[in-house]
């Protein structure tokens, strides 16, 4: 509030002007172009996930999924 004050006497803007300033607001607008320009330039790959159901004799299911959710090599999941 005080740095909006202040440009205002000093450019002569009136009080029903908004100037905006702030320290974190230049900051915030980086990381807003950075992730717009992240979603801009996104390639899409495709992936594949390994999950195994087993059924017991008793007829119960056990699935078993691997903790790391994506694999981007084909081959992989083909021999696990």
């Amino acid at each position: 509030r005080f740095q909006t004050l202040r440009l205002q006497r000093l450019f002569g803007f009136d009080s029903k002007q908004v100037i905006s300033y702030g320290s974190c607001q230049f900051p915030t607008l980086g990381f807003i172009v950075e992730r717009y320009l992240q979603r801009e330039n996104f390639i899409s790959e495709p992936f594949w996930k390994i999950a195994v159901e087993h059924q017991t004799e008793a007829g119960e299911f056990c699935e078993f999924t691997w903790e790391r959710n994506r694999l981007f090599e084909h081959q992989p999941c083909l021999v696990i």
